[in-house]
């Protein structure tokens, strides 16, 4: 396939590189960087859980029992079990307010707080009180202007601290207020939790193909392909600037002169972007038998997702069009590269066109 000078030049790349510590250093290190921070994420998931205590001040007198119910059929709704597959695609569908609100792990207390109108000065003096020395997190203050227009009151010790949790609780008392207002229409309250639904478009194809199970994996695919991108983007960077450090050094060392003598320049250039597209593959191979290896399961249920059923499988093509991009990507931007480092001898003059292929990405 390859001519016998080619074929040198490739299996010299690739086995300069593949020998070379920080080949493995790197190979090693980027899956364990990987976990340790999806690990420290869920920690700090579960420690930054919002605790303590929020006062309701109702003086409508209708709210804070139901807002109490509301926030435990909530939470009940919360815990449910739920396959994998089924979370991704509701978080996915839903806005970044509520996702955030939804995603909130919280541990707060509901304490109501007995108020009068010509009362509320004082409580309002006490409750600021015990923010301040943090005796409670926060209260809220309703009043008839919350079922007239849906207007509350929010006091913590910054009005930036806590803004899920207060969107979260906000969202809450809305669902309530709504259906004291329905009540207030002479309609059963429960008619609301009965007719409230969330329309959510799923997408198709415009074609008269029949309809797969894979077209309803929209989280999971959209996921997947986030991350196959961001791995090929930062590849290019990452082997394009090997092959740019290659040139450069082959030629500050006086070796290109000698290697030109016997090997043809582009067969040259080809053997060095081949060999460390190779070193590429073979580190992505790697990783890839050490995702095969991972209970998935085991680790999406210690993560607290779902029910620990697993994810859906990738297709074939994914991974294909991904070994595909992957490759044409590679080879543009390593020629890129490669070209741009030819004319320089050092890599501090080669450094100011870096930009131009970076600008193409």
């Amino acid at each position: 396939m390859f001519n016998p000078k080619l074929r040198a030049v490739i299996k010299r790349e690739y086995l300069q590189q593949v020998k070379n510590k920080a080949f493995w250093i790197s190979t090693i290190l980027i899956p364990v960087l990987g976990l340790f921070f999806i690990f420290i994420q869920v920690l700090l998931g579960k420690s930054m859980v919002s605790t303590g205590k929020i006062a309701v001040v109702d003086l409508t007198g209708r709210l804070y029992d139901e807002l109490v119910l509301e926030a435990k059929a909530e939470e009940a709704e919360r815990k449910a079990p739920k396959s994998v597959e089924k979370a991704i695609t509701e978080e996915m569908s839903k806005p970044p307010l509520e996702k955030q609100a939804k995603q909130l792990n919280s541990k707060l207390t509901l304490m109501k707080v007995d108020a009068t109108p010509e009362t509320l000065a004082a409580v309002r003096k006490k409750l600021n009180e015990d923010v301040q020395k943090e005796r409670i997190k926060a209260y809220v203050v309703l009043d008839a202007r919350t079922l007239e227009t849906g207007y509350g009151e929010w006091r913590a010790q910054s009005v930036k601290s806590e803004f899920v949790t207060r969107e979260n609780l906000g969202r809450q008392i809305g669902r309530v207020a709504t259906k004291e207002r329905i009540k207030d229409r002479g309609v059963d309250p429960a008619v609301y939790d009965e007719a409230l639904i969330r329309v959510r478009l799923e997408p198709f194809e415009a074609s008269d193909k029949p309809t797969t199970e894979d077209s309803k994996d929209v989280g999971f695919n959209l996921a997947v392909s986030g991350i196959m991108f961001f791995l090929i983007y930062i590849s290019i960077f990452v082997y394009g600037a090997m092959i740019m450090r290659g040139v450069l050094e082959e030629k500050n060392n006086r070796i290109i002169e000698v290697i030109v003598s016997s090997v043809r320049p582009t067969d040259l250039m080809l053997g060095k972007i081949i060999g460390i597209g190779l070193v590429g593959l073979t580190q992505y191979g790697i990783w890839g038998l050490v995702a095969l290896n991972l209970s998935i399961p085991s680790v999406v249920g210690s993560m607290g997702v779902g029910s620990g059923d697993g994810l859906p499988p990738i297709p074939g093509l994914t991974i294909g069009a991904f070994v595909v991009f992957f490759i044409l990507g590679y080879f543009l931007y390593a020629s890129l590269y490669a070209a741009l480092a030819a004319p320089f001898n050092t890599e501090q003059e080669a450094q100011q066109f870096v930009m131009i292929p970076s600008l193409f990405l």
